[in-house]
């Protein structure tokens, strides 16, 4: 970026309150920010800058002749940093933190403690020892983490649950914790069952989004009441991942996904006491073995959570002999029946794992992944499939999103908005 055409542009915006670089997406490599323009933005007269965000670049990945890495002393205090220089988790490709790159990050932090309202970062950079140690965060709202899984420890080399490493952030909303589990590592509770933490820390936690849950971590039933977002999920998501690798796009990592089924979510589900959740997000394993514990599932979720305005639910089916083993039951009696209840819901989000779904095959330099012919008349399918669950679904329903593969992206989300018509009864389109 040149920067004397931002020390001129800038000055020229007192009333600034937001500066954000971001880049395409498709831009490789990414763009590096240096840490003298960093510096240089921090320390212009611009007194309502509350909220500096770099998307899809790298910050300080080293440092340039001349440059020191500091801040002045009369530099901006930040309430919103977000640092995201990826997109995806399976565009990480086990990247490790630069030093200076760690240091600029917690540099920016730590000068904005007192203020701090939002901060999002990549684990692989993200200061643990200045997040969970010393003062506290006193206006922290929202922490969002993306990237591998990284374990907390105390001084002496013991680790530390995540429920008290991040137990400084007392005014907390919103907890996002997107990380992939390396292989080799054993998934961690956030709140161990045995272990003596003596109260919970985030008394106006409204979200929480959890990578790897555990089926016996404490967490589940010590959520506040008010809690209006629930995200169990893996990073990145094994469906994606599945037909990524399929795709002949694998990324170079090793990460694990220790799936739980329908039954052990539902043992999670059960744990919580949620009258206000709004918003579910799910991902498991169903099929063989399993018995009737998705039917199970939904039902509960139906009578648990009867205010829920929006589910998404990531359908898995076992392995079998390493072959991925399709839906052939009905989704609108397996999945939609169940979900009849919930008057309230205006948003559905389904991995359906239909039999008539296409497989990807590794293709040669510039061919799609899929065969044209079938993924049209799999979209054809689809587009029946979503009609009568339309019909059978509450009367507030808006959207139905399924997930399908695509000729270009290799996988994407179909948006069907939901019609009532006096003439033409219930649809999508």
């Amino acid at each position: 970026y040149y920067m004397p055409f931002l020390d001129v542009a800038l000055p020229q915006m007192p009333r600034l309150r937001a500066l954000i670089f971001t880049a395409s997406p498709s831009v490789h490599p990414q763009h590096m920010i240096g840490w003298s323009s960093i510096q240089r933005i921090l320390s212009l007269p611009l007194p309502n800058l509350a909220q500096l965000a770099f998307d899809l670049h790298w910050i300080a990945s080293e440092l340039l002749p001349g440059e020191e890495l500091a801040l002045h002393e009369a530099s901006i205090a930040l309430r919103s940093f977000q640092y995201t220089p990826y997109r995806e988790l399976t565009d990480l490709r086990g990247a490790e933190a630069q030093p200076y790159e760690a240091r600029a990050v917690k540099l920016i932090a730590e000068r904005s403690r007192d203020v701090l309202e939002r901060l999002a970062l990549p684990m692989h950079s993200a200061p643990l020892d200045l997040l969970c140690s010393g003062p506290i965060w006193p206006n922290l709202r929202e922490l969002r983490l993306k990237g591998e899984y990284r374990a907390v420890e105390n001084r002496f080399g013991a680790p530390v649950p995540y429920v008290l490493a991040f137990a400084n952030m007392p005014r907390l909303r919103v907890l996002a914790l997107e990380l992939a589990q390396p292989e080799g590592v054993d998934p961690q509770p956030l709140w161990p069952a045995n272990h003596p933490a003596a109260t919970w820390p985030w008394p106006d936690l409204t979200e929480l989004a959890v990578s790897c849950p555990q089926v016996d971590d404490r967490i589940y039933r010590e959520l506040p009441r008010t809690l209006r977002s629930l995200s169990l999920q893996y990073s990145p998501h094994y469906t994606d991942y599945v037909w990524m690798c399929g795709a002949g796009y694998s990324p170079d990592v090793a990460w694990q996904w220790p799936l739980l089924n329908a039954s052990e979510m539902l043992r999670v589900l059960r744990q919580c006491r949620l009258p206000a959740l709004r918003h579910l997000s799910l991902e498991y394993l169903y099929g063989d073995g399993d018995g009737d514990g998705e039917g199970e599932l939904l039902n509960y979720i139906a009578r648990a959570f009867p205010g829920l305005t929006s589910l998404e639910l990531l359908r898995c089916h076992r392995r079998v002999d390493g072959d991925n083993v399709r839906e052939v039951q009905d989704p609108l009696e397996r999945i939609c029946r169940p979900l009849q209840s919930l008057d309230h819901l205006r948003a559905l989000s389904l991995h359906l794992d239909l039999v008539q779904t296409p497989s990807p095959f590794r293709p040669a330099a510039f061919t799609h992944p899929y065969d044209n012919e079938d993924l049209r008349s799999f979209y054809t399918t689809q587009h029946e499939v979503a009609d009568r669950m339309a019909v059978v679904l509450g009367p507030e329903l808006e959207e139905i999103k399924l997930w399908r593969p695509h000729s270009d992206r290799i996988y994407d989300w179909r948006c069907y908005e939901v019609v009532r018509s006096s003439d033409f009864g219930t649809y999508v389109r």
